[in-house]
């Protein structure tokens, strides 16, 4: 028995996990295009991003077959890697939070010293509360982020998994006798 009956309560999983496929294949079409016209200081972290939106934009493709000559192992085949996708972005955010607060460790360390040697004394708590507000924004914006993006993506893969456990009752209802 599928855990969804219809997909945001106005068609059903099928359409919802065609609807799925080609929306997912836009995003990663869109976040391939940002990697491309965004140059990072670190071209390994843009690398396995485009490597892992290369296999996910794929395997959009492929849930997009899979939906059209309703084969149940490609959609599953999709679920697994989108669950598997939302397991990495999740510890990406994890690296990005630990790298900032490392980052802004060392940035506060070096404002101190630079604003030791100043002729002119700033206010240290004010500047430093200044930056510790932009550091828990950066954080937090990257969290709800998150958030949201993985709500919408845990309904999808819900949506094709349920389209997966239609296909599969309907081929073990026609394998039993008559």
């Amino acid at each position: 028995m599928a855990i969804l009956n219809t997909c945001c309560g106005c068609c059903n999983v099928r359409t919802g996990s065609m609807v799925t496929a080609v929306v997912m294949l836009i995003v990663c079409g869109i976040d391939l295009g940002a990697r491309f016209g965004y140059t990072m200081y670190e071209p390994t972290a843009t690398y396995t991003g485009v490597v892992l939106d290369g296999i996910f934009a794929l395997l959009c493709i492929f849930l997009i077959v899979g939906v059209a000559v309703n084969n149940r192992y490609m959609c599953l085949a999709w679920v697994v890697a989108a669950i598997v996708y939302l397991v990495l972005d999740m510890l990406l955010c994890i690296v990005t939070t630990v790298m900032m607060l490392v980052a802004a460790k060392t940035a506060m360390d070096d404002f101190d010293t630079i604003t030791a040697t100043l002729a002119t004394p700033l206010d240290n708590d004010l500047a430093t509360s200044a930056f510790n507000l932009t550091i828990a924004m950066t954080i937090a914006t990257v969290w709800v982020v998150f958030v949201v993006v993985a709500g919408i993506n845990i309904y999808c893969i819900l949506v094709v998994y349920s389209y997966y456990q239609n296909l599969r009752d309907t081929e073990e209802a026609d394998d039993q006798p008559s």
